[in-house]
Protein backbone atom coordinates (compact mmCIF):
# COMPACT_ATOMS: atom_id res chain seq x y z
CA UNK A 1 0.00 0.00 0.00
CA UNK A 2 2.82 2.39 0.74
CA UNK A 3 4.32 1.74 -2.71
CA UNK A 4 1.47 3.58 -4.37
CA UNK A 5 1.85 6.44 -1.93
CA UNK A 6 5.57 6.91 -2.62
CA UNK A 7 5.05 6.45 -6.34
CA UNK A 8 2.46 9.22 -6.30
CA UNK A 9 4.66 11.54 -4.24
CA UNK A 10 7.76 11.10 -6.39
CA UNK A 11 5.79 11.11 -9.63
CA UNK A 12 3.98 14.28 -8.65
CA UNK A 13 7.14 16.07 -7.54
CA UNK A 14 9.60 14.97 -10.19
CA UNK A 15 7.31 13.97 -13.06
CA UNK A 16 6.43 17.43 -14.41
CA UNK A 17 9.99 18.72 -14.15
CA UNK A 18 11.45 15.67 -15.84
CA UNK A 19 8.88 15.58 -18.59
CA UNK A 20 9.19 19.30 -19.22
CA UNK A 21 12.96 19.70 -19.37
CA UNK A 22 14.21 16.26 -20.39
CA UNK A 23 11.59 15.74 -23.06
CA UNK A 24 12.22 19.23 -24.42
CA UNK A 25 15.94 18.51 -24.66
CA UNK A 26 15.49 15.04 -26.17
CA UNK A 27 12.70 16.30 -28.44
CA UNK A 28 15.33 17.95 -30.64
CA UNK A 29 16.57 14.57 -31.84
CA UNK A 30 15.02 11.93 -34.07
CA UNK A 31 13.39 9.03 -32.27
CA UNK A 32 15.60 6.38 -33.87
CA UNK A 33 18.71 8.20 -32.60
CA UNK A 34 17.28 8.27 -29.08
CA UNK A 35 16.44 4.57 -29.40
CA UNK A 36 19.94 3.58 -30.52
CA UNK A 37 21.60 5.74 -27.85
CA UNK A 38 19.36 4.30 -25.13
CA UNK A 39 20.17 0.75 -26.25
CA UNK A 40 23.90 1.46 -26.09
CA UNK A 41 23.51 3.05 -22.66
CA UNK A 42 21.57 0.08 -21.27
CA UNK A 43 24.09 -2.40 -22.66
CA UNK A 44 27.01 -0.29 -21.44
CA UNK A 45 25.65 0.13 -17.94
CA UNK A 46 24.93 -3.60 -17.72
CA UNK A 47 28.48 -4.40 -18.84
CA UNK A 48 30.06 -1.93 -16.42
CA UNK A 49 27.95 -3.19 -13.52
CA UNK A 50 28.90 -6.81 -14.24
CA UNK A 51 32.54 -5.83 -14.71
CA UNK A 52 32.72 -4.00 -11.39
CA UNK A 53 30.85 -6.68 -9.47
CA UNK A 54 32.14 -9.93 -11.00
CA UNK A 55 35.17 -9.06 -13.10
CA UNK A 56 36.04 -8.39 -16.71
CA UNK A 57 35.54 -11.94 -17.96
CA UNK A 58 32.00 -12.20 -16.56
CA UNK A 59 31.23 -8.74 -17.92
CA UNK A 60 32.23 -9.89 -21.39
CA UNK A 61 30.14 -13.04 -20.98
CA UNK A 62 27.12 -10.88 -20.07
CA UNK A 63 27.77 -8.69 -23.10
CA UNK A 64 27.93 -11.79 -25.32
CA UNK A 65 24.63 -13.04 -23.89
CA UNK A 66 23.03 -9.65 -24.57
CA UNK A 67 23.85 -10.05 -28.26
CA UNK A 68 21.66 -13.15 -28.61
CA UNK A 69 18.00 -12.84 -29.57
CA UNK A 70 16.47 -13.31 -26.10
CA UNK A 71 19.18 -11.17 -24.53
CA UNK A 72 18.65 -8.18 -26.81
CA UNK A 73 14.95 -7.95 -25.96
CA UNK A 74 15.66 -6.29 -22.58
CA UNK A 75 17.67 -3.34 -23.99
CA UNK A 76 15.19 -3.02 -26.87
CA UNK A 77 12.25 -2.91 -24.48
CA UNK A 78 13.91 -0.38 -22.18
CA UNK A 79 14.88 1.81 -25.14
CA UNK A 80 11.33 1.67 -26.51
CA UNK A 81 9.93 2.72 -23.14
CA UNK A 82 12.37 5.63 -23.05
CA UNK A 83 11.45 6.72 -26.58
CA UNK A 84 7.75 6.48 -25.69
CA UNK A 85 8.32 8.69 -22.63
CA UNK A 86 10.18 11.24 -24.75
CA UNK A 87 7.42 11.17 -27.36
CA UNK A 88 4.66 11.67 -24.81
CA UNK A 89 6.62 14.37 -23.00
CA UNK A 90 7.40 16.28 -26.17
CA UNK A 91 3.74 16.18 -27.26
CA UNK A 92 2.46 17.52 -23.95
CA UNK A 93 4.33 20.82 -24.15
CA UNK A 94 2.30 23.97 -23.79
Amino acid sequence: MSDGFWSGIFGGVFGPAISRYVARWFGKYRYWKIFVAAMFVVCGISFIAAWLKFGLQDGLVLLAHMLTFPGILIPVGMALVFVMCVFLGSRSRT
